[in-house]
This record gives C-alpha cells, sequence and structure tokens, in this order.
C-alpha cells in the first residue's frame, strides 16, 4: 500500500512538491525520493525547513518524538510524518492489512486491489 501512495505522491506531473524524505531500511525505493539512514540526517531542515512528508521506517526515540511533539505544536511547521509501525505519540493511526483494507476508526474502511488501481489510472 505504501509503495502505491508514494508511486502516486512522487510519480505524478504535480510531483516537484511536495519532497520526500524516507528514513530507514525496508522501506520502497522510488528514485524521486530521498533515502536517509538515520532522522538525525534530516532534523537540521525539520527545524527550519519549507516542510515535505518524512517516512519513518520505524518509530523515533522518546527524544526524537519530542522533538516532533515540539515542532507540530508550531502553526508553521509543514511536515507529514509517516511511521510504519506502533506509535504511542501518533494522532492519527491508519492500519494497512494484508487483506487491502485501510482501517483508521475515523474514516471508512477502504478497500484496495489492483483491479481498482487499474480501472483508477485509467479513468
Amino acid at each position: 500500500m505504501l509503495r502505491r501512495w508514494l508511486g502516486e505522491l512522487t510519480g505524478n506531473p504535480w510531483s516537484n512538491d511536495p519532497r520526500v524524505v524516507m528514513v530507514g531500511n525496508g522501506l520502497p525505493q522510488p528514485e524521486q525520493v530521498e533515502h536517509l539512514t538515520a532522522i538525525e540526517q534530516v532534523i537540521p531542515e525539520l527545524e527550519v525547513g519549507a516542510g515535505g512528508v518524512l517516512v519513518l521506517s520505524q518509530a523515533p526515540s522518546v527524544a526524537q518524538q519530542d522533538l516532533l511533539a515540539a515542532r507540530f505544536s508550531d502553526p508553521r511547521f509543514s511536515w507529514v510524518v509517516i511511521v510504519l509501525g506502533e506509535s504511542t505519540s501518533a494522532k492519527w493511526r491508519i492500519m494497512a492489512g494484508d487483506d487491502g483494507w485501510l482501517r483508521s476508526g475515523f474514516l471508512p474502511d477502504v478497500r484496495y486491489t489492483e483491479q481498482t488501481a487499474v480501472r483508477r489510472a485509467g479513468e
């Protein structure tokens, strides 16, 4: 599911924005995305950066969560942070099941299939 979503985010005509940064191992490797091994490599930019999408392969440490929480408290902070796995500080949780269903508990459940993706791409 993440691969498809990142493909949409980075492969469309409007994809020059936002900036997408992926941190950690085991994540998809689209060419248009920046790949880093540690969150510390992007933290200075989170403080003054123009925003983007940060995808973490695992939950940040307590200190990193505190830093992110401080940044999110500033209305000018314009990053979206996606964490694969459990994060106790997450405001929203979306579960992508092996059965193709996305469940959040606050939005209607959505089912993704290859056939749906092909049909939508052709529309």
